[in-house]
């Protein structure tokens, strides 16, 4: 039995609409959710900033993002989670509209380096 392929006419009538594979824009790699490893500078007489103002300001220099916010419970776990990891943390970024939210922060660095 030899067998044909059949193309339906409607098929035909579109395929004009699609653009060719090499026309097409390539897809750009964004998520959602992100995690990142910071090393935060500790507190000095010069650099005292607060621990969130710090936070931001680390991610502000290694992600380039502008608009960051944190919710008030992770706020409250802040001083304590970066004084036991020794200024060094994994954060977990959401973006939410045009704003990202740290919404996570854990101690030590827990994300591959081929991840970040």
């Amino acid at each position: 039995m030899e067998g044909k392929i059949f193309i339906d006419r409607d098929a035909q009538r579109f395929r004009a609409l699609y653009a060719p594979v090499k026309e097409r824009a390539a897809f750009t790699y964004d998520p959602l959710i992100q995690k990142t490893q910071l090393n935060l500078s500790p507190p000095s007489l010069h650099d005292n900033l607060s621990d969130h103002v710090r936070l931001y300001r680390e991610i502000r220099r290694k992600k380039k993002i502008d608009n960051v916010q944190t919710g008030l419970k992770v706020i409250r776990t802040l001083p304590s989670i970066l004084r036991e990891a020794d200024w060094r943390v994994t954060v977990t970024l959401g973006k939410r509209g045009g704003i990202t939210s740290a919404f996570m922060i854990s101690e030590g660095l827990s994300v591959p380096e081929t991840q970040q």
